[in-house]
């Protein structure tokens, strides 16, 4: 007996596969949906995959054979004699997968409803929207605002021109976050960029990508300079980074050695400074921290934090740090972030706009500008 595996996008497109490779004397032994590529729910594809058997001596039947995941699914006929039974046969399995895939599509309707009950009533494809949104990590309210939205403003013409339907989604979303990031100012001085946050975010390696990215690709010339003197490691961290690179890099203690770092490297183009890591409830640290990164005169102040970490610990963050006059977020560990729709109602809440996304440890590639439109496809997209 020959086993084999066969996968497509739609139940057809894998019996056909099955059809090809085996014959018509195949055997559905099992079908499921399994998931191909993507990062953390972003960007993976839906696929069917069909387990199929061939035997010689055990042509198939007409019998429906019962799979574990996917319900009834109708075996490949016996071969036909001739080419118009042959035509016949294929139309035959063809309505019945047609069948299937309509019949799998309301149970995985039904059980999106029974799972969200307070989903709002709106023609498909906006349920199955709503189910992919909410499983993101997005505040459900948040979807049914986007949703109705974009119901309501195409006037209940072309609902079936997926392309539109995700568009005004995607200009919902966007519409809703607002706020753009500050464009960078022309000054005489170098252009001083700080990351804050709390600990374990991944400050220093962002501002090391960040640095990277300025030194490699835009050609500057640039610095580091770091506070975190607390741990050792990170400082070790970044010099390896600052001698690869070979850029100057300063460790300072005080808001006067920061200064007297700034003055040191007035020539150049840009200058990157990482911060220590602050607990947000201790408001003695953060006044320390707002001390010696004002001393720095800042032209942006991006707020780390770590897309893996819950909604509360990142609002709690966000107030703790309130005072450092936050230009923009940059959400770390997106890689390791199971709900990465989350971070939109935290941008949304804060009123900040998100500036670049990370998913990795490589410097300087794993950093992208933010992108609303492509964070949304990944979320919305199979």
């Amino acid at each position: 007996m020959k086993v084999q595996k066969f996968t497509g996008s739609t139940m057809r497109e894998a019996l056909l596969e099955v059809t090809k490779e085996l014959g018509k004397e195949a055997v559905i032994l099992q079908s499921r949906k399994v998931t191909e590529g993507g990062l953390m729910g972003l960007g993976t594809r839906n696929l069917v995959e069909v387990t199929a058997a061939l035997d010689k001596n055990f042509p198939g039947s007409n019998r429906s054979v019962r799979t574990g995941s996917s319900g009834f699914i109708p075996p490949a006929p016996i071969a036909p004699a001739n080419d118009e039974q042959n035509k016949k046969q294929e139309l035959r399995l063809i309505g019945l997968v047609n069948q299937v895939e309509s019949l799998q599509s309301t149970l995985f309707e039904m059980s999106n409803r029974l799972q969200y009950p307070n989903t709002p009533a709106l023609p498909d494809p906006f349920g199955v929207y709503y189910t992919k949104m909410a499983n993101s990590g997005m505040e459900l309210d948040t979807i049914s605002k986007v949703l109705i939205k974009s119901y309501e403003s195409m006037g209940g013409k072309d609902l079936a021109d997926i392309p539109a339907i995700e568009r005004r989604i995607k200009s919902n979303i966007a519409n809703l976050l607002k706020t753009k990031v500050p464009k960078k100012l022309s000054v005489k001085e170098p252009y001083k960029t700080v990351v804050i946050g709390p600990t374990g975010v991944g400050k220093t390696t962002t501002i090391a990508k960040l640095a990277a990215s300025a030194r490699l690709y835009k050609k500057l010339n640039v610095a580091l300079i770091t506070t975190d003197t607390f741990r050792i490691a990170a400082t070790d961290q970044l010099r390896a980074f600052a001698d690869i690179l070979k850029i100057p890099m300063e460790v300072v203690y005080s808001d006067s050695e920061m200064r007297k770092a700034i003055g040191v490297h007035a020539e150049k183009d840009a200058i990157f400074i990482d911060t220590t890591g602050r607990s947000p409830e201790d408001a003695n640290n953060i006044n320390d921290l707002l001390k010696i990164v004002s001393s720095a005169k800042p032209h942006h102040v991006h707020m780390v934090l770590s897309s893996s970490t819950d909604k509360d610990s990142q609002h709690r963050a966000l107030k703790g740090f309130g005072k450092m006059n936050i230009d923009s977020l940059i959400f770390t560990k997106l890689d390791e972030s199971a709900k990465p729709g989350s971070i939109l109602d935290v941008a949304l809440e804060s009123r900040k706009p998100i500036s670049y996304l990370t998913n990795g440890q490589n410097v300087p590639q794993d950093i992208k500008v933010w992108n609303v439109n492509g964070f949304v496809d990944g979320i919305i997209k199979d």
